[in-house]
């Protein structure tokens, strides 16, 4: 009988070590397989790398003016203007970042083994984390892609940052790497990228860096804040020398250049500040574009476009300077209303009494007091730290007339409590119209954009919808006309009362008599107006006089059906206006006011252009009758006295236009034009109150307007070249009597006489009257 041998004790012992073994290896495989799981899984959740060529950082839109020569505004979320280093930048810019936050950058390959060893040691040493082994690779992550990698100081942001550099190494060039960090680095004062910085601190472009401002670049990424040199110029040369330094020993710089740009003065200057070039036009080209639905906030803001706008820098800087003297000298002209209003206003006060509004008589002024008298009541005021006027000292001193809103009054001691109603000063605007295309050349909404203690970003010129009095007349003269009647056709102007208990009256409150319509336009009758709106028909004329409304799609015009509404009782505002009297000025052909030429992406592709938007409003002949009407107003109406300004000057070109004064003068316009302009004014405070009596639009608004055209005749003469309307081949001329409408006789008084009015062949007046 056979019987088993037994095993080796140490046989047993490595089977049992071998089955021990290859449970292990089995874990540890699974374990394995469940980190690369873990790590590939991790992997995947790092933005791809692809994101970094397809990158479209947030870029500054730049809008420029019609020369496409001069920036005159920006849209931005960050300042960021994208460059290429080795075309666009001198080589010791990028030297220097090397030098200083990579030395090692064109040896490593994303991780600098060095740098981390070294950290390492020293972090053990001190027990805290002291040093970092950043490379310019390392930080592309957290700088371009800030939503996908954390800028906490974790170990798993190291990790992404380690394995997103090392995808970077792999993908792109040395040169592409620090390009991409060149533009995307974040360097103090708002700035994101070289460009950006060296227009912020310096005024120029990287091309024009100096070493030294280049160094001192170079050294903003570590602490922005605390090297920024506007804010610590000590502390940023420090940095720059340090920069300076590095670049020598590692042998970017030799030691000539080292000292030369260590003993270059530190020699900032602020960027010009393309947005007060033209704010008001800014921010107006801003709102249209955002109207349009082909552009968000976001894409003005982010997508680096450049726009070609329309607007002509010497002109609006005519404008600025033109309205702001023009609303200085209406001040004082307001000023000296006072004594009329203060005799005016004793017929309608008995005694004072709280809740009113008076004129009340400096009688002492300090820093912070202003005493005043109302007959022989006395009050002491608040003195504003920044009072609401031009010319403060001339307003607030003894003897002058201070509007003051009574609160209290104490009859026993005769005394008065009050506080100053003046809350801003007297305002205005002005729009300048291209009359051939409607381009927006220039725009003023009031005094200074930048003036919040007087609303100065409210821009009255598109945001101020006021009632613009007489300016509104023409249009429904140009109604009549293309409805049979003639510039000779008469009127009458009489006392009349109508159903609703209205009597329309002139301004000169009294009648004149059957008054042909010429007459009555040049000089603003209010009662023909209202007779022949009523003879046309209201609803005839008012249906024509929409037509004038070139920007209806956006602010339609409300035209009630009531008789008033011909003498300017709709409230309109000055762009709207004025793109109105472009028919007549463009024989007829209307257009909508455009502020942009084109739109281009970075790439110089044309995203959108504007081309002029066209109607016939009125036919030719019209549009000439109405002009030569209006050219009346200058010579013989409500505007002679602009004419008479501007009568020094010689080969002006011809001008047409028309005056507006709402009741009791609270809004003064003037819309007037020559054959390449229309320009329109407004003037008026933003609060509803009069500007005293005779503050016209004449007198406070017409000013402006031919300051204007005096500067733009002297100084851009290209703007007055032609110097007459075009003429329609069926116009004939005629003197006619302006109280019969019938030609001008021998016997005709001359006062009665309106030489060389213009009528369509075969619509003249055929037999005289005397």
């Amino acid at each position: 009988m056979r019987t088993t041998r037994e095993q080796p004790r140490w046989a047993l012992r490595l089977e049992r070590w071998l089955r021990q073994l290859m449970a292990l290896l089995c874990v540890a495989a699974v374990f394995c397989a469940l980190l690369l799981g873990a790590f590939a899984g991790f992997i995947h959740s790092l933005p791809p790398i692809e994101e970094l060529e397809n990158y479209n950082p947030k870029q500054t839109t730049t809008i420029l003016d019609r020369t496409q020569r001069q920036a005159i505004g920006a849209f931005s979320e960050e300042q960021r203007e994208l460059i290429n280093p080795r075309e666009d930048a001198p080589g010791y810019l990028s030297k220097a970042f090397v030098a200083i936050e990579d030395e090692r950058f064109y040896q490593h390959f994303g991780i600098d083994p060095k740098a981390v060893a070294r950290a390492v040691l020293v972090n053990l040493r001190r027990g805290h984390f002291a040093q970092g082994f950043s490379t310019l690779t390392l930080q592309l992550p957290r700088n371009i892609l800030p939503e996908r990698v954390s800028r906490e100081k974790t170990l798993k942001r190291k990790l992404e940052e380690s394995v997103l550099a090392l995808q970077i190494e792999r993908r792109y060039s040395k040169e592409q790497i620090l390009e991409f960090y060149m533009n995307q680095v974040y360097l103090g004062a708002g700035s994101y990228g070289v460009q950006a910085a060296a227009r912020n601190y310096f005024g120029k472009t990287v091309r024009e860096l100096t070493l030294a401002e280049a160094s001192l670049i170079a050294g903003l990424p570590q602490k922005p804040s605390v090297f920024n040199p506007w804010i610590n110029p000590d502390e940023a040369l420090k940095r720059r020398n340090q920069v300076l330094e590095k670049m020598r020993d590692v042998g970017y710089i030799s030691p000539d250049e080292y000292k030369e740009a260590l003993n270059e003065p530190l020699e900032l200057k602020h960027p010009q500040p393309v947005s007060r070039t033209a704010p008001y036009f800014v921010e107006y080209l801003r709102g249209s574009l955002l109207n349009l639905p082909e552009f968000k906030r976001e894409d003005l803001q982010q997508k680096g476009y450049t726009i070609d706008s329309t607007l002509d820098v010497g002109i609006q800087r005519i404008v600025d300077e033109e309205l702001l003297a023009g609303l200085m000298a209406a001040e004082q002209n307001w000023q000296r209303q006072k004594t009329q209003r203060l005799r005016e206003e004793r017929q309608t006060y008995e005694h004072l009494g709280p809740g009113t509004t008076r004129l009340a008589r400096i009688t002492a002024v300090d820093a912070g007091r202003i005493d005043v008298m109302i007959d022989d009541y006395r009050a002491s005021l608040e003195r504003p730290e920044e009072p609401p006027y031009f010319d403060p000292d001339s307003v607030l001193r003894i003897d002058e007339l201070l509007d003051v809103d009574v609160q209290s009054v104490d009859h026993a001691s005769k005394m008065f409590a009050a506080s100053l109603y003046d809350k801003t000063h007297i305002q205005g605007a002005v729009v300048v119209l291209d009359a051939s295309n409607g381009d927006l050349l220039a725009i003023s909404g009031g005094a200074d954009f930048f003036d919040a203690n007087n609303n100065g970003q409210w821009n009255r010129a598109v945001q101020s919808a006021r009632q613009p009095g007489s300016c509104l007349k023409p249009f429904f003269y140009a109604a009549a006309l293309e409805n049979g009647y003639t510039p000779a056709s008469v009127m009458p102007d009489e006392p009349i009362t109508f159903g609703d208990n209205y009597t329309p009256q002139n301004y000169e409150n009294r009648y004149f008599g059957p008054t042909a319509l010429e007459e009555a336009l040049e000089h603003s009758r209010n009662v023909p107006t209202i007779m022949l709106f009523r003879e046309v028909g209201i609803d005839r004329s008012l249906d024509f006089v929409r037509k004038f409304d070139m920007l209806s799609e956006i602010h339609p015009w409300k035209l009630r059906p009531e008789l008033p509404t011909c003498l300017g009782n709709t409230n309109v505002n000055l762009l709207e206006l004025a793109a109105a009297y472009l028919p007549f000025a463009n024989a007829g052909v209307g257009m909508a006011p455009r502020a942009a030429l084109k739109i281009e992406d970075p790439a110089g592709v044309i995203v959108k252009e504007f081309k002029p938007v066209e109607r016939r409003v009125i036919n030719p002949e019209t549009a000439f009758l109405m002009t030569t009407m209006l050219q009346g107003v200058m010579t013989r109406g409500t505007g002679s006295n602009i004419a008479e300004e501007l009568s020094s000057l010689t080969g002006l070109p011809q001008m047409a236009g028309k005056t507006g004064t709402t009741n009791d003068c609270v809004d003064a316009w003037f819309m007037g034009y020559t054959p390449q302009l229309v320009i329109g004014v407004y003037v008026g405070f933003d609060r509803n109150r009069s500007m005293g009596p005779q503050m016209t639009g004449s007198r406070v608004a017409g000013p402006v307007w031919a300051g204007i055209l005096r500067r733009l005749h002297l100084e851009q003469p290209q703007w007055t070249a032609k110097k007459e309307f075009s003429e329609p081949e069926n116009i004939i001329r005629c003197n006619i009597d302006k109280t019969t409408g019938l030609l001008a006789g021998p016997g005709t008084p001359s006062r009665n006489i309106l030489r060389n009015v213009a009528f369509i062949k075969g619509t003249e007046p055929k037999s005289a009257g005397y």
